[in-house]
Order: structure tokens, then sequence, then C-alpha cells
């Protein structure tokens, strides 16, 4: 057996089969619980050390993706202020349009849009009221532990790996 899977299915049967014989240990089966264990536990460790590392990696990636987040918006801030310091100068040399030869710029009207300048005295009918219905999973939470019966939930708790 090589694999962490192989050996620990190998100790839930050994496992298995010592409760069938109500709890005995047979020399047998202290023979394989000896080359099982550290086995698993040199596994396990091994397996341990990998996760560690790959934390590292997902530390240093995501130090990179802030990095490169940055130098994105830099780069998009950039972008925007100089299509408008073109547009401005355009606009004040009275020019619509310009032909590089590589590229044709053109100052052109935006589709009209609505902007609001007092939200409370537009009329009423022009406002749309939105509701949204959330449940507060705080209190179903707490009613579940207090062993209250609720349709449509259940009080679930799993398990996960804590590597220290």
């Amino acid at each position: 057996m090589s694999n962490l899977y192989d050996l620990s299915t190998a100790l839930a049967v050994l496992n298995e089969t010592i409760m069938e014989n109500d709890g005995i240990l047979s020399e047998e089966f202290e023979q394989t619980l000896e080359a099982l264990l550290p086995a698993i536990t040199d596994k396990a460790g091994n397996i341990s050390r990998w996760c560690r590392n790959l934390e590292g990696n997902i530390d240093s990636i995501d130090a990179e993706i802030t990095r490169l987040r940055k130098r994105k918006d830099v780069n998009d801030h950039l972008k925007e202020r100089l299509k408008a310091y073109l547009k401005d100068c355009m606009e004040k040399a009275g020019m619509t349009k310009i032909d590089t030869g590589i590229m044709v710029l053109s100052v052109q009207k935006n589709p009209p849009s609505v902007e609001i300048t007092n939200e409370e005295t537009v009329n009423n009918q022009y406002k749309v009221v939105k509701t949204q219905v959330v449940i507060d999973k705080k209190m179903l939470l707490e009613d579940l532990k207090a062993g209250i019966r609720v349709t449509g939930a259940e009080l679930r708790q799993g398990t996960h790996l804590r590597l220290r």
C-alpha cells in the first residue's frame, strides 16, 4: 500500500475486524497496526507539508494579483485622463475629427441620460418600490439549535481539517 487512501482504508477494515472480534487484538492485528500507523502518519505529514507550501504559493499569487490590479488601475486612470485631455484640446480648437493616418479620433455626442438633482422632488409616478426578501440565518440557526423545527431548513454541522 503506497497511498494514504489505501492505508486509511486498510486501517478502517482492521478496526472493523477488531470490533467484530470483541476488541481483542491478536498478534497479527498488532503487527498490522504497527505497520499502518507510522505509514499513515508519514503520508499525512507529507501531505500537510505540501499544503503549507501551497499556502505560501497562494500568498505570493495573491500579492502578485494585488500588484497587477494596482498597475491595471493606474493604466485605466491614465487612459481616461489622456482621453479627457485629448477631447478637451480638440473641443478648445473647434475640432470634431482628427485622422492620424493610424487612427481616426472624433468627438461625438453621448445618448441622452437622466441626472437626478433632487430625488425627493421627483414625482411619485417615476418612483418604483423594490422589496427584497432575505432569510435571517442567525435567527434561524438559534431556533434550530433550540430544537424548533423549521420547514425548509435543517441544522448541519460539517468538519474541516486544521493545519497547525
